[in-house]
């Protein structure tokens, strides 16, 4: 699993302690779990769209990179280069 997610378990069924579920005593206990889409990989500025303005940031970060967050740094391996311009063009285009 990935993403912000809580577990909880009811212990069984009937209403819940602060809830006014008091229209069923036999209510079921049910848990949904949303999880944030996945980051489109190549979205350096996070709008949506892997394109020409993500193509500059990613070439005007070229090399290796500072400390703290390197958001063009798309392998993760510490240099942009290449392999990171290669994963951008792969996902050029609208994120799904």
């Amino acid at each position: 699993l990935t993403g912000d997610f809580a577990c909880f378990y009811g212990g069984g069924d009937g209403p819940l302690p602060g809830l006014d579920d008091t229209f069923e005593a036999n209510a079921r206990r049910a848990l949904i779990i949303e999880f944030p889409a996945p980051p489109c990989l190549g979205d350096i500025d996070n709008d949506g769209i892997v394109g020409g303005a993500d193509l500059g940031l990613l070439l005007g970060s070229w090399g290796a990179c500072p400390s703290g967050p390197c958001l063009a740094d798309l392998n993760n391996d510490g240099m942009v280069t290449g392999s990171d311009l290669g994963l951008l063009l792969g996902q050029w285009g609208a994120c799904p």
